[in-house]
């Protein structure tokens, strides 16, 4: 306790620079670009594209590439809003929209794009909040024309913005209520024309049309299929209004079609290359190039992938103008070997093709084109070996079967192992690698016989069934990580037989599972991230479903013996087949699920080695950090003296500085005092005891005013033959007192 109190008077008095602000964790979105939620306009005047993402990201495409903008103001992030280019006034405009994460809300705000920044109007009369509403700019009339939405209910009302004010227009004659429905200008028969929609019983194929004063419903001799969010655009050059994808059913499979409107019927296209099926996409007809431009969409396959990926078409066919910026989905393992975080599998809008293989360096991700690709699929698991220095993938859904097949990455090429013997073909099972037996283990899953329990651990060169007698009761959508400080999987969630919700936790030693009964646990769930932070020492969980449709967005932490809520400001957008790694090099928790953040604690604790030792009679004395031992607040720094004759004849300084010490500057030349070529590398304030075995134990105080602190240490060694004095001196070792 006298150590302690010394500590802390010896840091609060030295003038340390240290904060009294409580330590925080948190989530940090990473700027990359978005897929879901993004309506587009076309500015005529720049001759650029323009996207308001799900995430409030502002977009720009310049003819060859997004870029990322940062206005000084801008709207809160949302999605189901539209956007339309008022081409009298120079402004790209949009209106409200809702945001679908708590906390839920709808927006009846105005704001406009000038080409710089965003501006907010606030005009006294404006239309209900809503969502899901269609908006394009009449140019005839110079307004930007509004049709319904939904708010509490489906809408079916007209609302006009003249740049000054909003207008709602009520003719006698009007479409039934709805929402996502396809709307596009055409400025050679100056009408709106309206397609599809959903009001939450039926999906519309109706074709509709504003003339300034009324809608008149249109009978064509051929019409394009029901569907609701589609991409709808008008082609001024060929006079035609464009349709692409959107949803038929809302939740089947998305439509990859490609229709007309010519002003009497509906004709379809045949394209020889053809986007992605997808629902919601942004589009715009680029005035500058004379081509129907499209950007990302939702794939509407079963885990909501969002698409990044921008098409052109000429109206004779569709080309590629830019490829996936982001993976479509995937699981996320780190690569430590190459310092990298590896993203694979998922869907490609339910197509045969894989999402590709994707790596993170902490700035942007890049797609790696191997030679050799394993089968599409979706919800496999992947584990990083990292004695092996290999990439470890098993099973997965390849929408016909399930499959039971063993990839290996090795960072630039894929492999597969052909071991004789192997686990059933499977999905929704867990995967960690296992780094103190070296092996990768998966868990549980649903085979083509059904439910699984079993246990299974790869070597590198075969399956080892490893099935225990006791076993966790959830055999899918539970989430496993491997424990190093504790060198144990923990396991956490998922659904039992009954197809109940657990929330329990289970942990494997390499022999026998077992099952912790902690005071507290998050509630139940399915498909949540979990991994092991090895900064801190502590398992992090985040987000999952408890329900169809019904998200978690809390994050909780495991330290060995109980789960604690973490409360943070933001939090990630939680989708199905979420997945997350930890970063070793970066130090910090890497999440994926169609958007990309990040997760740290603001006060991370450091340790590292300064200067250097003099020789003694054994070689030169070493201080270092045991393991991953670091000074956190309210825990045990331990530090290693070797390399001495006798580590039990050595002390250890803590100090305040290692720039000086009273007025002497450090480090400071010993050799004055008997101790040739050895130098003073940290001030002497606090004398620590050396335990056994040339170990020191420094008890951080639980006291927030020390996060911050630096604190700098040095071994004195015993070593009678050296030297006049008898002593020698070992490296430094300063540490940054943090807080988990």
């Amino acid at each position: 306790m006298k150590t302690l109190l010394r500590l802390m008077t010896v840091l609060v008095t030295a003038g340390f620079s240290i904060s009294s602000s409580p330590c925080q964790v948190v989530w940090t979105q990473k700027r990359v670009l978005s897929g879901q939620g993004c309506p587009m306009a076309f500015d005529s005047t720049t001759g650029r594209a323009l996207a308001f993402s799900g995430l409030g990201e502002t977009y720009e495409w310049n003819g060859n590439q997004w870029s990322a903008l940062t206005p000084a103001t801008a709207p809160v992030s949302r999605c189901g809003h539209a956007m339309a280019y008022d081409s009298t006034r120079k402004r790209i405009v949009f209106f409200g929209g809702h945001n679908e994460y708590p906390p839920y809300q709808n927006y009846d705000d105005t704001w406009e794009w000038d080409g710089g920044n965003w501006i907010r109007r606030t005009p006294a009369i404006k239309p209900s909040t809503r969502w899901g509403y269609a908006m394009v700019y009449d140019v005839a009339r110079k307004r930007c024309v509004l049709f319904g939405g939904f708010d509490s209910t489906n809408l079916d009302d007209t609302w006009e913005w003249d740049g000054s004010n909003w207008l709602e227009r009520k003719p006698t004659t009007r479409p039934p209520a709805r929402w996502f429905h396809g709307m596009a200008y055409d400025s050679v028969r100056n009408v709106c024309v309206l397609f599809g929609g959903n009001d939450g019983s039926q999906v519309f194929g109706d074709t509709w049309e504003w003339d300034g004063s009324n809608w008149t419903k249109r009978t064509p001799i051929a019409s394009a299929p029901a569907r609701f969010a589609p991409g709808m655009t008008y082609d001024p050059v060929r006079r035609r209004t464009v349709v692409f994808g959107g949803d038929p059913t809302g939740g089947g499979k998305c439509l990859d079609d490609t229709w007309e409107w010519d002003g009497t019927t509906w004709s379809r296209k045949q394209p020889t290359a053809v986007p992605a099926a997808r629902y919601r996409p942004g589009i715009a007809f680029d005035t500058t190039r004379n081509q129907v431009l499209m950007f990302s969409g939702n794939s509407g396959t079963p885990d909501f992938a969002g698409l990044t990926d921008t098409w052109s078409f000429d109206g004779t066919n569709w080309a590629r103008l830019a490829p996936h910026v982001v993976p479509v989905r995937g699981m996320l393992a780190y690569d430590s070997a190459r310092r990298r975080t590896i993203c694979y599998g998922g869907y490609l809008a339910g197509t045969a093709q894989p999402s590709g293989t994707w790596e993170w360096d902490g700035t942007s991700w890049s797609e790696r084109y191997p030679l050799t690709n394993p089968p599409a699929r979706a919800r496999s698991t992947i584990a990083f070996d990292r004695k092996r220095s290999t990439l470890v993938m098993f099973g997965g859904d390849a929408g016909t079967a399930l499959l039971d097949d063993t990839w290996e990455w090795n960072g630039s090429d894929w492999r597969r192992a052909s071991p004789t013997v192997r686990p059933a073909g499977r999905v929704g099972h867990a995967s960690a690698y296992d780094a103190t037996r070296n092996t990768v283990v998966i868990q549980g899953g649903v085979g083509p016989a059904g439910p699984l329990f079993d246990t299974w651990e790869w070597d590198g060169a075969k399956w080892t069934d490893s099935t225990h007698a006791i076993k966790p009761s959830s055999f899918i959508g539970h989430a496993m990580a491997f424990d190093e400080r504790r060198q144990r999987l923990v396991m956490f969630g998922g659904f039992d037989l009954g197809g109940k919700l657990l929330t329990e936790t289970w942990e494997w030693d390499g022999l026998a599972w077992s099952r912790r009964t902690p005071a507290n646990s998050p509630a139940g769930r399915y498909d949540h991230a979990l991994t092991y932070e090895a900064l801190r020492g502590r398992g992090v969980l985040y987000g999952g479903y408890f329900g169809a449709k019904r998200e978690l967005y809390d994050t909780w932490e495991w330290d060995g013996t109980g789960w604690s809520q973490r409360t943070v400001v933001t939090i990630p957008r939680s989708l199905p087949g979420n997945s997350m790694t930890f970063d070793a090099d970066r130090e910090r928790i890497v999440f994926f699920g169609n958007h990309t953040w990040e997760y740290a604690t603001t006060s991370p604790a450091r340790a590292e080695l300064f200067g250097s030792g003099c020789m003694g009679s054994v070689g030169t004395p070493r201080l270092q950090p045991v393991e991953a031992s670091r000074p956190w607040l309210g825990d045990v720094f331990e530090m290693d003296v070797t390399s001495a004759p006798s580590p039990l004849l050595a002390v250890v300084w803590l100090g305040a500085s290692r720039t000086n010490w009273g007025v002497l500057p450090l480090p400071l030349d010993l050799t004055g005092a008997g101790m040739s070529g050895c130098s003073l590398l940290a001030s002497p304030d606090i004398l620590l005891p050396v335990a056994g075995k040339g170990r020191v134990a420094l008890a951080i105080p639980a006291q927030t005013s020390l996060i911050g602190a630096m604190i700098h240490h040095q071994a004195f060694v015993a070593d009678p033959p050296v030297n006049a004095l008898g002593l020698v001196t070992s490296n430094g070792v300063s540490g940054r007192i943090g807080a988990r």
